[in-house]
């Protein structure tokens, strides 16, 4: 009798605690306000009320996810470890299960969220052993105050002590505006403390002379953004040209640090309009060019130095426009005000030379406003999925322009305004910018 009972003890109480051995764990929950997948129609989901709501985006590394939830709408696996929930507006928990894990109840308010109509949210979690306790994290790297991120996620400043974080194997990336990012793989075990201590590496302009003339590419870290005509760009989005938003992830490249000028173009091509003026336009921004003409100056450039130019690709273009993994969500590159980081029509009447204004967040200059710019890629609309080092592609002949310029309103300089001119055609108002 007394087995029997021990057996039925086992199964009814030990067993279930058993196979719960694991639970689930908020990584983070914040607002996406550059991720516009819950304003596209076909993602939008009304209430009773008919208002709009809002849709969180549920990463998680586990199989047999289920959710529940009053404010609940509508519920799908968008891609493996990704699910999206769309909820009512002001929904403000959810209920997260996965098979072999106790229920997860997320209180969006202890993450200052809350369900808001037509915004994305990221809800990260994690699976992890119950019972298992904290690690701590110390981070002493130079220079000061470079911001620590553990996968993904800013913790904050070095260096730094971090605790409550939790255990198994974690990403900790050290970033500071002006030097290379730092990866480093770490453990963190219960109750005790990781250290990690270094210093980041400066990452300084590359500059080549050809000819006498000295030009600076900048190193750009690649990245993950949403490209198009993202909320900040406001009723000023062209919608057939700049949506749907899309996510794109891009390796890292160099890009030019202004736009290439009559100097360099002579340096390289031996002839210009600036010959009979004794160089009197030797650091304005080339025009007058087609893309092909474009294609012969970088044949030539790569033949000189033995490297490897090119031009932008329209996503390397639009993410160093936008500052980078440092970008600030400006309109324009750099700024709100269109006046502080180049020039238009609303303050010149004719062409001026580069870096006469404001640089962006990675240190380029005349992004938008000053000169337009030809891309590498053939202009075709955007597609909804999610892209890695894309490259439009097009049985047109037209070719991507970006940035706007001196002549033209200034709001052709925001960020995701697209122009396009058939690539034997040119005018007066489009250049180029060197990338590798």
């Amino acid at each position: 009798m007394r087995k029997l009972n021990f057996y039925l003890l086992f199964i009814f109480i030990f067993l279930p605690l058993l196979s719960l051995a694991q639970e689930i764990v908020v990584t983070s929950m914040l607002s996406s306000p550059m991720d516009m997948t819950a304003n596209l129609s076909e993602n939008l989901h009304k209430d009773k009320k008919g208002v709009n709501g809002g849709l969180v985006k549920v990463l998680i590394t586990a199989n047999n996810v289920t959710f529940k939830g009053d404010g609940i709408l509508e519920t799908k696996q968008f891609q493996t470890s990704e699910y999206w929930v769309f909820m009512a507006n002001k929904a403000n928990k959810l209920t997260v299960q996965v098979e072999g894990c106790a229920p997860h109840t997320i209180d969006f308010r202890e993450y200052d969220c809350v369900v808001s109509s037509l915004t994305t949210y990221v809800l990260t979690l994690k699976i992890q052993n119950s019972g298992n306790t904290s690690g701590e994290l110390l981070v002493n790297y130079l220079p000061l105050d470079a911001d620590v991120y553990l996968d993904n996620q800013k913790l904050g400043t070095s260096p730094n002590v971090f605790s409550q974080l939790v255990v198994g194997q974690h990403d900790v990336s050290i970033r500071k505006s002006g030097y290379k990012t730092q990866t480093i793989e770490v453990t963190l075990q219960p109750n005790e403390q990781q250290s990690i201590e270094g210093k980041l590496t400066e990452a300084t302009p590359m500059t080549f002379t050809v000819n006498g003339v000295s030009f600076n590419m900048i190193p750009v870290e690649g990245g993950t953004f949403m490209m198009g005509g993202t909320e900040e760009q406001g009723e000023d989005v062209v919608k057939d040209r700049e949506l749907p938003v899309h996510q794109v992830t891009l390796s890292d490249f160099v890009i030019g640090e202004t736009p290439v000028t009559e100097a360099l173009w002579n340096a390289v091509m031996g002839t210009g309009s600036n010959d009979r003026d004794n160089g009197k336009y030797d650091e304005y921004p080339k025009a007058d060019v087609r893309w092909n003409d474009c294609q012969d100056f970088i044949k030539k450039l790569n033949e000189m130095t033995g490297k490897t130019f090119r031009l932008p690709t329209e996503a390397e273009w639009e993410f160093a426009a936008r500052g980078g993994i440092w970008s600030k969500g400006t309109k324009y590159a750099g700024s709100n005000d269109p006046d502080e980081v180049g020039w238009s029509e609303s303050n010149t009447s004719k062409k001026k030379p580069v870096k006469q204004k404001k640089p962006n967040e990675l240190g380029l200059y005349d992004m938008s406003g000053t000169m337009g710019e030809f891309c590498q890629d053939k202009f075709a609309k955007y597609g909804k999925s999610p892209k890695t080092n894309p490259v439009g592609t097009s049985t047109k002949s037209d070719r991507v322009i970006r940035g706007g310029s001196w002549y033209h309103y200034n709001v052709r300089g925001r960020v995701s305004n697209r122009q396009y001119l058939p690539q034997d055609k040119l005018n007066d108002t489009t250049g180029l910018r060197l990338a590798m």
